[in-house]
């Protein structure tokens, strides 16, 4: 590994747990810039405004959470979740978006027990309706623009989560359960600074969902918190490419 990485001039790195790996593969020191991670400079997602303007008209009124990003044998978890606070919220609204939407049916299966739409089948949200499966790809940013409260699949079993950041610019309260070791520093740092919640179990995430979701001001200081830290590292990018410059 040491000659393959004295092909390269420099290494940018995301975090220092990466830059200590490098140096433990004998790169050396001054040849490695720890420049934070790009995926906070990012534009949001994009949004479909009349597709937005749509489901708001469906759900006036409701109190939303968004499941985002679920994996098999997750589900159950999010269901477990959403009983909670339908315990405390009756009309609350659960969108559940998977990871991979071939599960549809799976899911399906799994919510029988609630009235339940389905996003690529057209269905309307009814005020009966209590899960709003999203089967469908590249809409993350329309319900992360719609609703106020996101909880991240893949961190309620061990695969490790997933990029939870990208809610961030949508003024979204995060949470994510206790596997987050793909995005470990990520999830530390937002953890650091208020930028989101780390729950160790379902019912802990349950009871903040809750909380955020009756607060509005609570709710607020997560999201807001979670913007301004994606602002603060708004230069990642560039200082990667001025740093370039010095090699061209």
């Amino acid at each position: 590994s040491s000659y393959l990485f004295s092909c390269f001039e420099h290494i940018f790195v995301q975090s220092m747990v990466d830059k200590k790996n490098f140096i433990s593969a004998g790169v050396l020191e001054h040849n490695i810039s720890n420049e934070g991670n790009i995926k906070l400079d990012t534009q949001p997602l994009p949004v479909n405004d009349v597709e937005l303007k749509k489901l708001k008209n469906e759900t006036s009124n409701r109190l939303i959470w968004v499941a985002a990003s679920t994996h098999k044998n997750e589900d159950k978890f999010f269901l477990q979740i959403h009983d909670y606070v339908i315990k405390y919220i009756p009309n609350a609204l659960l969108i559940l978006i998977p990871r991979h939407p071939h599960r549809t049916e799976e899911i399906k299966k799994l919510c029988r027990n609630y009235q339940t739409a389905i996003r690529s089948q057209n269905d309307i949200i009814h005020l009966s309706t209590s899960i709003y499966i999203s089967d469908t790809i590249g809409e993350m940013g329309l319900f992360y623009k719609l609703s106020p409260v996101v909880c991240m699949g893949g961190s309620f079993i061990p695969h490790g989560g997933q990029n939870f950041s990208q809610a961030a610019p949508f003024s979204c309260a995060i949470i994510f359960g206790p596997y987050m070791f793909n995005f470990q520093e990520l999830a530390e740092s937002f953890i650091k600074t208020q930028s989101a919640y780390q729950a160790k179990t379902p019912a802990e995430a349950a009871k903040i969902i809750v909380k955020w979701l009756q607060d509005k001001k609570l709710q607020n200081k997560y999201s807001e918190a979670a913007k301004q830290y994606m602002q603060s590292n708004a230069q990642t990018v560039r200082n990667i490419l001025n740093k370039l410059e010095a090699y061209l």
